[in-house]
């Protein structure tokens, strides 16, 4: 009998420390959170850096298997080190490529593909939305091999920096967000402390370009179509880097990675576009998925961490 009472006790407190500990898990809005610090590392004009811890919530329940394999990526050190490379008012991303020491970019072996979590692909229960904050694993544009769009993220993720991040939830899995209210109100008010995770984040917006208004974009593909007579593509710029910047006052577009100060002097003036080249490239960069706004101020993130 004593045995008996023995076990019924000990199942008792087992009982007692599992309910514990689910009572200290995280939850909000019925999903269990987990936690992230996003350490990143924003340049000025002198390449000094200035780091910035930005914490995050993974949510658990609402895209299971994406934040699994996000984590797994996490703990694997994969995006330690790894540059911005791809940065616009609404939003950046990093995961895709690295930024060799010439400014060109290095296309990463992101790993195995995984199923899309979002309501075009048929799964239900993910509640989270495109908002400022919002975390998105990126995917491609279009199926191809047999492999549905829906089901190519890998290891890209986006950040959106605002509400109007070109990303619909049904077709995307937005499997996280930065938290928007950490900051520290009786902090100095030039310190990052100062700042919420989210405004931290935010800071990034300053390095879309230099101080004389330079900017970096490369084109990762380019469907121009091909011309019946020459059958020949023209204006495929597919591989290229065109830096946009000013030389007298005047903004201009270049073909290659070019400096303020080697466009001002006129070392760039060979690699001029066209006025027919600036036509038809200034449509694409801003309507083109395909392209890249490179950050011409680095952004590098600098580490991500499993909060415990």
């Amino acid at each position: 009998m004593k045995k008996i009472i023995s076990k019924l006790i000990a199942l008792a407190l087992v009982a007692a420390l599992c309910i514990s500990f689910a009572a200290c898990a995280e939850v909000e809005n019925g999903s269990k959170i987990e936690r992230i610090k996003i350490t990143i590392s924003l340049y000025d004009e002198e390449g000094e850096a200035t780091d910035y811890d930005v914490y995050a919530k993974l949510y658990v329940n609402y895209a299971p298997n994406t934040v699994a394999h996000v984590k797994g990526l996490i703990e694997s050190g994969y995006y330690n080190s790894l540059d911005v490379t791809h940065l616009i008012s609404s939003y950046c991303q990093f995961g895709d490529y690295s930024l060799n020491a010439d400014g060109t970019l290095k296309e990463l072996d992101q790993g195995q593909a995984i199923e899309g979590e979002f309501e075009k692909k048929g799964f239900t229960g993910n509640r989270l939305t495109v908002s400022a904050g919002a975390l998105i694993l990126q995917r491609d544009e279009a199926s191809a091999n047999g492999v549905s769009k829906y089901d190519t993220g890998k290891a890209t993720i986006a950040v959106a920096l605002s509400s109007s991040a070109p990303f619909d939830s049904s077709a995307y899995c937005v499997f996280g967000k930065i938290v928007a209210d950490d900051n520290n109100s009786e902090a100095d008010s030039e310190s990052a402390e100062y700042l919420s995770s989210l405004e931290r984040m935010l800071k990034v917006v300053d390095c879309i370009s230099d101080e004389a208004g330079r900017k970096l974009y490369y084109c990762v593909a380019d469907d121009t179509e091909v011309n019946d007579s020459t059958e020949e593509e023209e204006y495929n710029w597919q591989g290229q880097y065109i830096t946009y910047a000013a030389k007298d006052g005047e903004y201009n577009y270049y073909k290659g990675i070019f400096t303020a100060e080697q466009v001002e002097s006129g070392a760039a003036d060979a690699q001029l576009l066209t006025e027919e080249e600036v036509a038809d490239l200034s449509t694409k960069v801003t309507s083109s998925t395909n392209f890249r706004t490179v950050p011409t101020l680095r952004v590098v993130i600098k580490s991500i961490t499993l909060v415990k």
